[in-house]
């Protein structure tokens, strides 16, 4: 039996969400995630979660990198 070395590589792709009030206050924020093998395959992940929260009604900015928050608030 020949043992088989050949390991897909993934790694892990995410977008962090800052949601904003009308009056520019955030108050809410979320990951979006997945595996993807690419770097390419990533940033198609990253423009399909835009595109799906363009689609729910958001207005979107793409802004400066932005640091994670643990605030439940």
């Amino acid at each position: 039996m020949e043992k088989n070395n050949n390991l897909d590589s993934f790694q892990l792709c995410g977008v962090i969400v800052t949601f904003y009030a009308s009056d520019r206050s955030p108050y809410d924020q979320k990951w979006f995630t997945s595996d993807q093998p690419t770097l390419a395959d990533c940033q198609s992940f990253q423009a399909g979660v835009i595109q799906d929260l363009q689609k729910q009604g958001y207005r979107v900015e793409v802004g400066k990198q932005a640091e994670p928050s643990d605030s439940v608030n």
